[in-house]
């Protein structure tokens, strides 16, 4: 599956330890980022130790400069530090930026080799057919891998195709020991255009709907749609009420 390969890949770079010091994350697709972030805090960042560990900027309220410099200087707190800096698009507005890529460009061949730098191009869609991708999009795509591809790694994370959809729901309730019938399969991404974080979290409320059946049918699916239809302005009058856990995974 085509679509998972690079946050695969990643999480793999991620668990081996040999990880590059500056990655470039391109896409909205919010699974994907989910599921690198995931591996990060499994496997680099102590619950204990995650307020020295784990930090989160924004290049529209924090300097570039200030970032960096954060990055450079070793922590006496944690093992390694992990810098999620969004708002990459700031790097590119009016004006020269050119003095703040090559920044970035010097903390890539002399970093900290305990911290990684990963930069969020979230205001990037790919599709899934990258050759629908919006003008726009693929001019930005173009300008942050010119600039930035030659230290950075660049991890796509688009859209996934439908079928692809379909066998990771299928692949992922295997691994929950369940089963999942293609029909019913098929109309969770159908009713849901293919958006990976959603299939993903409505998977979880179909699981826990189904128990220890442990198989998804089609009804199923139909069951839950109609479930979130009815209960969201129920518990929005009610919310005082006792309900399920499954219920209140339906708000």
């Amino acid at each position: 599956m085509r679509a998972f390969a690079q946050a695969e890949k990643f999480v793999s770079e991620v668990e081996g330890r040999k990880l590059r010091p500056v990655y470039v994350f391109i896409g909205d697709e919010a699974f994907f980022r989910k599921k690198c972030r995931d591996a990060i805090l499994r496997s680099l960042v102590p619950d204990d130790l995650r307020e020295f560990s784990l930090y989160e900027f924004d290049l529209a309220e924090t300097d570039l400069a200030e970032i960096l410099d954060r990055a450079r200087t070793p922590s006496l707190m944690a093992p390694f530090q992990v810098f999620f800096v969004r708002g990459v698009k700031h790097l590119f507005g009016r004006g020269s930026n050119e003095d703040k890529l090559n920044s970035i460009e010097a903390y890539a061949k002399d970093p900290n080799p305990d911290a990684v730098l990963i930069f969020v191009a979230d205001h990037i869609s790919i599709p899934a057919d990258v050759r629908r991708m919006d003008l726009t999009d693929k001019e930005r795509y173009e300008r942050i891998r010119e600039a930035m591809g030659k230290y950075a790694a660049i991890i796509e994370l688009g859209r996934v195709e439908e079928g692809d959809a379909v066998r990771w729901i299928q692949e992922h309730c295997g691994t929950r020991e369940a089963k999942i019938d293609p029909d019913a399969a098929r109309e969770l991404v159908d009713s849901l255009g293919g958006d990976m974080m959603m299939i993903s979290n409505e998977l979880e409320k179909l699981m826990l709907y189904v128990g220890e059946k442990k198989r998804i049918t089609l009804g199923d699916v139909e069951t839950i749609r109609a479930l979130r239809a009815s209960t969201r302005p129920s518990l929005m009058r009610n919310s005082t009420l006792r309900v399920s856990p499954l219920m209140l995974t339906l708000r």
